[in-house]
């Protein structure tokens, strides 16, 4: 699926006007896998869930809103440069030029969430090395960040078990397991410590760890 006719937009950091994709209406068809990437059809949508602007490279879902960091951050030096890469792709960079000003405006959990999105695009490029570097970064957002929800810290197990950080994903699934957990996070849980023993990188959904198919678990694993 691809974007919509791109709408003019002005950019609310310098003020130019682009044409910039506007995100189709799409609906998930199945579960999404546990690092929440979701499925189609809105996984096909990637390109446009950031608009990026090509005068002063301001990143955002919406180029016509703009927070005062941001304004304050995009006519860095330092953020100019970035524009520059190096990057996986075009793609990617969006993303991690947002994760940078979402990280630099005071929220590491978004740019944790974006940067794991630069990781799908080098996913969908086969671009192992790339994806696992880029879920190292993500994490790394999330360092000395006390304030994870269950929800949060479940998600960043999937990223340290899917950069085959074996150390931090076991820690990590140790931590989860002294707390209160539902049902259904604990069969999660359950499901990412076997996959980690098994010393297993690859992208599984929710309803693979709740299946307890193993039989399925391999024939995705091969599929991707």
């Amino acid at each position: 699926m691809t974007a919509a006719e791109p709408g003019n937009v002005r950019c609310a950091c310098c003020g130019e006007h682009s044409p910039q994709p506007l995100q189709p209406a799409s609906n998930e068809f199945g579960a999404r896998d546990l690092d929440h990437r979701p499925p189609e059809t809105m996984r096909s949508t990637m390109e446009s869930w950031l608009q990026e602007c090509p005068h002063c490279g301001y990143v955002a879902a919406d180029l016509g809103q703009a927070e005062p960091s941001d304004r304050k951050q995009v006519k860095t030096d330092r953020y100019q440069m970035l524009r520059h890469g190096p990057y996986v792709s075009r793609l990617s960079s969006r993303f991690l030029l947002r994760a940078v000003l979402d990280s630099l405006g005071g929220d590491r959990e978004r740019a944790f969430a974006n940067t794991i999105c630069a990781a799908w695009d080098a996913d969908d490029r086969d671009l192992k090395d790339a994806a696992r570097s880029l879920r190292k970064r993500a994490a790394n957002y999330l360092k000395g960040h006390d304030e994870d929800s269950v929800d949060l810290k479940l998600r960043l197990l999937d990223i340290h078990r899917r950069a085959s950080d074996w150390k931090s994903a076991d820690l990590m699934a140790r931590h989860l397991a002294e707390q209160k957990l539902d049902p259904q996070t604990s069969a999660i849980l359950a499901f990412q410590v076997r996959r980690i023993h098994a010393k297993d990188d690859a992208a599984y959904t929710v309803a693979h760890a709740l299946s307890g198919d193993l039989g399925a678990e391999h024939r995705l694993r091969i599929l991707r």
